[in-house]
């Protein structure tokens, strides 16, 4: 089933002392699907809820990515500040746009897509104040989670550039192995590796 919300939203921020306003009229299609059981091996998953995102929910998103290096991490083809509309015209291509909560309060979102005929992990972001805290690892979990239960995926992939140590080093404790290194031009012309990673998921 496919929930459908239009709607006009507006919202302003300050980016280093510039005020930035979006105000948009998004027309995205979520994929609903019943929330997967809070079940985790020995991770922080329990500590944590999700859902699927809606379209308000990217107002607030978009303010997760600090700095346009960060932005590059999570969604290398946008310009920084992130625009609201968009990250949901990309979660309107995607598979199972999913928000990771903590009693009610979003902290990270990512989303799934297929490159190659394998089901990958995308656009991952966590909120500033929930870094360092078991979010990321819970939200690769249940982006694993939906990957295995709802798609059938026998892995999942994931690509991160060498500039992320901090992801580099949370997807190998999470089991993800690296299989591939392509190269991609970086925020200053020069290069970087993209780094192809995958996880089992016959032990998830």
């Amino acid at each position: 089933m496919l929930i459908y919300r239009k709607f006009f939203v507006s919202h302003a921020r300050r980016v280093n002392g510039a005020i930035y306003r979006s105000t948009f009229a998004p027309k995205l299609a979520i994929p609903y699907r019943p929330l997967l059981r809070q079940a985790s091996t020995g991770s922080s998953l329990s500590m944590f809820a999700h859902r699927a995102a809606t379209t308000p929910d990217f107002l607030e998103i978009q303010q997760f990515p600090i700095n346009a290096e960060e932005l590059s991490f999570m969604a290398p083809n946008l310009s920084f500040p992130l625009d609201a509309q968009a990250l949901a015209d990309i979660a309107a291509t995607r598979d199972a746009p999913t928000v990771l909560t903590q009693n009610g309060v979003i902290a990270g979102y990512a989303a799934l897509y297929v490159r190659d005929g394998h089901r990958c992990i995308g656009n991952v972001i966590v909120a500033p104040s929930f870094r360092g805290k078991g979010a990321g690892r819970a939200l690769i979990d249940v982006m694993s989670q939906i990957a295995k239960k709802q798609f059938d995926a026998l892995d999942v992939h994931l690509s991160c550039t060498n500039r992320n140590t901090i992801g580099l080093l949370l997807y190998t404790k999470l089991g993800f192995t690296p299989y591939a290194i392509a190269t991609r031009e970086d925020l200053n012309g020069g290069r970087r590796a993209l780094i192809h990673m995958r996880r089992d998921l016959s032990a998830l």
